[in-house]
């Protein structure tokens, strides 16, 4: 055969996969389907109402302890939503915002403090300016045990239901233990925050009981080293890595992607192209399918 007609051929195939709406199809749609499965959780975790939680104690400071933890993070979650935005839809106050944010006592007070900061300098920022809702609500378990607050854990549909609670007892070396109770099987993450909260003050308990004043023990908890990478190479310039010496990585993962998506999108057209063309040269190939089929 010669090139001129592998050249046709090839061409001819081209323009016929170019020209099916499977190709475009599967080639759009497989990045939306890739994309709400990363951000459908975030998006549908951010739109659910807050998880009532339960926490008991047999010593009333390790109860204050967790719940401290869990009020840290849903402040923390909060800034990070509001600096995000900001970050994209009014940079030039993300600065006075966030600084608002930290002066204020708490959670609510600071998301209000930020948004009056945004309404001065750039108040169309406030169109679509987060409102974040806390992913736990700590209720009162005052004078409770597992056994009284055990139909509230299984009655999902009812005003009073608790999405979970954490009992943290303590043995007789005075070692504590947390039992997470919950009919949600799979997410375990009111425990793990309770137990990093909790392993934090058994280090502060231990420093304390070799003399070592707890300030200070909380000091050397928030010991943590800075990490940056460095490009050995001369022409990096300072050596230090950025985003944008990162990009050939991301642009190399994209196409990758696209090339993934054009194999499998095209590989059923080859295929019938194949058959086609066997049909074409020997009608007994035809024959032999049917039979087989």
């Amino acid at each position: 055969m010669k090139l001129s007609s592998v050249f046709l051929v090839a061409q001819r195939d081209y323009g016929a996969y170019l020209g099916a709406w499977g190709f475009w199809l599967s080639l759009l749609t497989a990045p939306v389907l890739i994309g709400a499965l990363i951000f459908a959780p975030m998006l549908l975790a951010r739109a659910e109402p807050p998880r009532a939680l339960a926490i008991l104690a047999d010593r009333a400071e390790d109860a204050a302890i967790v719940t401290n933890a869990f009020t840290t993070r849903a402040r923390a979650d909060a800034r990070d939503e509001i600096a995000g935005y900001l970050a994209a839809a009014a940079p030039q106050v993300s600065a006075a915002a966030l600084e608002a944010f930290d002066r204020a006592p708490d959670r609510a007070t600071a998301i209000s403090a930020a948004r009056e900061a945004v309404a001065r300098v750039a108040p169309r920022a406030l169109a679509a300016f987060p409102n974040p809702s806390p992913r736990y609500r700590i209720v009162s378990a005052q004078n409770a045990s597992i056994e009284t607050l055990r139909p509230r854990l299984t009655r999902a549909d009812a005003g009073d239901a608790l999405y979970g609670a954490l009992n943290i007892r303590r043995d007789a070396a005075g070692a504590p233990t947390i039992e997470y109770w919950s009919v949600n099987l799979s997410h375990d993450e009111p425990s793990l925050i309770a137990r990093n909260t909790m392993r934090l003050a058994m280090q502060r308990e231990a420093l304390g009981a070799q003399g070592l004043d707890p300030l200070e023990a909380d000091r050397l908890a928030a010991f943590s080293p800075a990490i940056a990478q460095f490009d050995p190479r001369p022409s990096a310039g300072e050596g230090e890595v950025t985003l944008r010496q990162r990009a050939p990585f991301y642009a190399a993962l994209a196409l990758a992607f696209v090339l993934w998506s054009v194999v499998f999108s095209v590989a059923n057209m080859l295929l019938n192209g194949v058959v086609e063309e066997k049909i074409k040269q020997d009608p007994r190939y035809a024959a032999h399918l049917h039979h087989s089929g």
